[in-house]
């Protein structure tokens, strides 16, 4: 960030938490690592959720300035977890995209459990309010 930190965060998982109050969280994978040992949590919760939010993306260690990303396809084990999550879900599916450049969600839109797509870039202080609004 040029300007430094943001005096306080509202995360994504906050902001949804003040809309829906008994949302059961599951981390399912890292942004980078190809773990997905914590998918299977990810896909208990979506088989018995009314709707299932999946939040995807990169980070400031995947790209910055100076330091430019050579694929643009999701990173680590995050397609896998889009395609397993999806596929248990009981009820509607979002997939929310935290990036602050193009990734490739082909397989994504291709998904027909995905009902919808919101790309949020990189949100800032508040965003996790605006995501869920």
């Amino acid at each position: 960030n040029y300007y430094g930190g943001p005096p306080y965060l509202i995360t994504p998982l906050q902001g949804l938490s003040r809309l829906a109050p008994r949302i059961r969280y599951a981390k399912g994978c890292s942004v980078a690592e190809p773990d997905s040992s914590g998918i299977a949590e990810a896909e208990q919760a979506a088989a018995v959720a009314v709707a299932t939010v999946i939040f995807v993306g990169i980070s400031g260690a995947q790209e910055r300035e100076n330091h430019d990303r050579t694929e643009i396809s999701l990173p680590g084990a995050q397609e896998e977890l889009i395609r397993r999550v999806a596929a248990a879900a009981r009820g509607m599916v979002v997939v929310v995209v935290i990036s602050g450049s193009s990734l490739d969600l082909s397989a994504v839109v291709r998904n027909h459990r995905v009902g919808a797509i919101l790309w949020a870039g990189y949100p800032g202080q508040s965003g996790g309010k605006v995501i869920a609004d």
